[in-house]
């Protein structure tokens, strides 16, 4: 213990009970209670290590991380490798979502600990959280070769090859988890291999993880939004329609989830269910998905007006979207104004736009232009 020039044994002797009884109150929960005993302290000792970062715990447990940062700040100034400071402020930081300034703390933090698994899994956890996925995933490598079984690190690298879009890789380590498990699963690590199948379009396979994961928790968001998609997937539009229902039945009726909806009705030939979807959507807001469905039913419905004021008002934000083009381009067409169609599309090329579908239309519209000159 730290002792201020001039402090006497009994100074000494309360800085330590009191040191004492704020760690316990913090084992305790009683952060308030711990809070009153380092402050007490620092009264006697501004200098005291433990009770600075005492402290700057116990006001970090009630949330008060820029508090809490204060004096861990403080401690590291006079004590730059105590490394219960540099963990607590480098919590603060994540807590605060100061994303660069928690992996500096972390990173003094492994030059006085390299091999501490939990200061090395936080810090990819954050890597993450900034998207640098080599970093995050080189660390949770680390963690690997110390502890090759993990759950933090395993966890991690799913996450992490799931965000680089190597489903197949993050599968294999989402299985891992699951192999661990055995008859205990947690809802979280289900809809996750479920939805690395969904995206590898396995949609049996996914559906058979999202109905074990219903028996856990039947109306969890995620499970039933896989199940619908799942079902969507496979094109058994009944079932998908009828879980889509349950999602918004349970309040979840944002643009997203009415767009997946009238999608769904719009497939299964429910044209104006799928209508009354899509303008539920509009009237939130501009939504690019919704637009583009309610204006493909409207082309189809004969009303080329609407689909176009529909799509034109896309144009401005979503110019680039071959969906946009192809649409516009079929409802000109639908009104006679094949050169229009084409002028368009042929400028949209010169532009550098436009995929295969695109070309292939201009390419026919160039065709039908050469012989009918309307």
């Amino acid at each position: 213990m730290e002792k201020t020039p001039g402090n006497g044994e009994v100074t000494e002797h309360i800085t330590h009970q009191l040191s004492k009884l704020g760690y316990q109150s913090i084992k305790a929960g009683k952060y308030v209670e711990a809070e009153a005993s380092f402050r007490e302290i620092l009264s006697y000792d501004e200098t005291n290590n433990y009770a600075m970062v005492g402290l700057g715990d116990a006001l970090r447990r009630q949330h008060r991380d820029k508090e809490a940062i204060e004096y861990y700040r403080n401690c590291l100034e006079l004590y730059p490798e105590n490394n219960y400071a540099l963990f607590g402020i480098a919590e603060s930081y994540r807590a605060l979502k100061y994303y660069q300034k928690a992996i500096e703390a972390w990173v003094c933090y492994t030059q006085i600990d390299s091999k501490n698994i939990t200061v090395m899994t936080r810090m990819a956890d954050i890597y993450r959280k900034m998207k640098n996925l080599k970093r995050s995933k080189e660390v949770y490598e680390q963690v690997l070769e110390i502890d090759t079984e993990n759950i933090y690190a395993i966890i991690g690298l799913a996450h992490v090859y799931y965000d680089l879009y190597l489903y197949n890789i993050s599968l294999n380590y989402w299985e891992r988890i699951l192999n661990k498990q055995n008859a205990r699963v947690d809802i979280r690590v289900l809809t996750s291999v479920g939805n690395c199948y969904r995206k590898l379009r396995d949609f049996s396979k996914s559906l058979e993880f999202f109905r074990k994961a219903e028996k856990l928790e039947a109306k969890n968001f995620y499970v039933l939004y896989g199940i619908a998609d799942s079902y969507r997937g496979l094109q058994n539009f009944t079932e998908a329609m009828h879980y889509w229902d349950l999602i918004i039945a349970e309040g979840h009726d944002n643009q997203f989830v009415l767009t997946r909806a009238g999608d769904t009705a719009s497939a299964s030939g429910q044209h104006d269910q799928a209508k009354v979807f899509y303008q539920r959507v509009l009237d939130m807001g501009p939504d690019l998905y919704a637009t583009l469905g309610l204006a493909r039913l409207e082309h189809e419905g004969g009303d080329h007006d609407r689909s176009i004021d529909l799509l034109e008002s896309l144009l401005e934000n979503h110019y680039r979207n071959p969906r946009l083009q192809i649409g516009l381009a079929m409802s000109y067409c639908a009104k006679n104004q094949t050169k229009k169609a084409f002028k368009n599309l042929d400028v949209y090329i010169h532009q550098g736009y436009g995929n295969e579908e695109v070309m292939a239309l201009h390419q026919n519209l160039k065709e039908s232009l050469g012989h009918n000159h309307d």
